[in-house]
């Protein structure tokens, strides 16, 4: 214990990144690489415990990070007038489903269009370790009904950016990669990006820490395919920075919520999540996950941005990431609110309390929010924090209306700081995420 402690220390006077890193790493992490971006200029760039190279210049998969990417291709086609974002599949890629027609681009970047997402099918198990080619992607949920009209609610979606990546390749004539190649990767000075038949990844590990489950990497494709290395991923932050890859008024397109996801309550960009704090934006960001690999990018608003690419499927690559970007760039503090139902935040507590337990119950939600989450999903989802530690402060920081309210919890487990959003009405829970 005395060794541990002296070790944190003297890293701490040399390195402070290297303490968060190493705090992880005794709690299970297995392999990490981590790049600090300041204003431009790396200031850090190492890799960690299993799969670190002498270099630190290992291959990892990027998962849904790659989402950017397509995204930004597809904002240079748009540019050159290729198509624009209202057009429709029903225009663009009409031997689709007939449903799908009236989707527009923008609802697929923004993860808006209703279709079914491939990787939620049940078919996809049966599958995803055979080969397959990018129209055989999307068709596999083309008789599957829709999951709801475009345009009215948020999903998450994969078929959407797979079929943004036909539609790239249908456009330039160019396979995806050849095509993300020539619009962003060359001209970021991105030389070891690219598709795993080209770049050999680090050895990785699955959740248990055992060798990762192999898929078949034909399947992620433009919505999760890219591997790549640390000092790229610095690359292409500082290729964001300028004016090289895209102009300002495009980069406020793909960086800001789209208005109809800011309406529907769940911000997203065109493959950026924009993270709010204090009702202000604090930096904009994506992960990703695929199995073998944990990513994430964070590009703060003050110009620190944070990559963690772990090769290792481990819930800590956001919280490690978050504890970085604190360090370059702390969070504001948030105004006390005052707490008018006191009653109600006690409620919540002890519901989380149960939670941590592995316990739910039943009566705290309303029948539709335990359909789209089941109780056994609410439990299994929980361990994760459970072992962060013990639940220590539980404060009310954001109340919105009186019956039907939205409330903001901050809280510590263990060391880490969460922030709480739970949505209720009628007294029971309908919504509620923790970051």
């Amino acid at each position: 214990m005395l060794t541990s402690v002296a070790l944190s220390f003297v890293l701490a006077q040399g390195n402070p990144v290297d303490v968060i890193v190493q705090k992880h790493l005794e709690k299970g992490l297995l392999g990490v690489g981590v790049a600090v971006v300041k204003d431009g200029k790396v200031v850090h760039l190492k890799t960690y415990g299993k799969g670190s190279t002498p270099n630190h210049d290992g291959h990892y998969r990027l998962a849904s990070i790659t989402k950017q990417f397509t995204a930004g291709v597809i904002v240079r086609l748009v540019r050159e007038k290729k198509f624009a974002y209202e057009d429709t599949l029903g225009k663009l890629m009409p031997d689709t489903p007939t449903d799908w027609h009236p989707v527009t681009i923008r609802q697929l970047l923004t993860h808006t269009s209703g279709i079914p997402s491939y990787t939620n099918s049940k078919k996809f198990a049966f599958v995803m370790q055979k080969a397959v080619n990018p129209d055989g992607i999307w068709q596999l949920v083309r008789d599957e009904k829709m999951d709801f009209a475009p345009g009215t609610r948020y999903s998450y979606n994969n078929t959407a950016y797979a079929l943004l990546g036909c539609l790239i390749e249908r456009t330039t004539k160019k396979d995806y990669y050849s095509a993300l190649e020539a619009y962003l990767l060359r001209p970021a000075g991105m030389r070891s990006t690219g598709s795993e038949r080209r770049f050999k990844v680090v050895e990785s590990f699955g959740e248990n820490g055992k060798p990762s489950f192999q898929m078949n990497m034909d399947w992620p494709y433009s919505a999760g395919a890219l591997v790549t290395t640390l000092a790229d991923m610095t690359q292409w932050d500082i290729a964001l920075r300028g004016t090289r890859l895209f102009t300002t008024a495009e980069k406020e397109l793909m960086f800001n919520p789209d208005p109809t996801t800011v309406k529907l309550k769940e911000p997203y960009g065109f493959g950026w999540h924009p993270k709010y704090e204090n009702g202000k934006i604090y930096s904009y960001a994506h992960e990703g996950g695929i199995p073998g690999f944990s990513t994430m990018i964070d590009r703060a608003v003050d110009g620190t941005t944070v990559i963690v690419l772990a090769n290792h499927e481990h819930r800590s690559r956001s919280i490690l990431s978050n504890e970085v970007i604190e360090h370059f760039y702390p969070k504001p503090i948030p105004p006390m609110t005052v707490d008018t139902m006191p009653e109600l935040t006690a409620k919540h507590r002890q519901m989380f309390v149960n939670l941590l337990k592995g316990s739910v119950n039943e009566s705290d939600f309303s029948n539709e929010f335990l359909k789209q989450v089941p109780v056994s999903v609410l439990i299994s989802s929980s361990k994760q924090f459970a072992e962060m530690g013990e639940l220590g402060d539980f404060v009310l920081i954001k109340s919105e209306g009186d019956k039907d309210v939205r409330r903001s919890y901050r809280l510590m487990l263990g060391e880490t700081k969460m922030t709480l959003n739970i949505a209720v009405q009628g007294g029971l829970i309908v919504g509620m995420t923790i970051r």
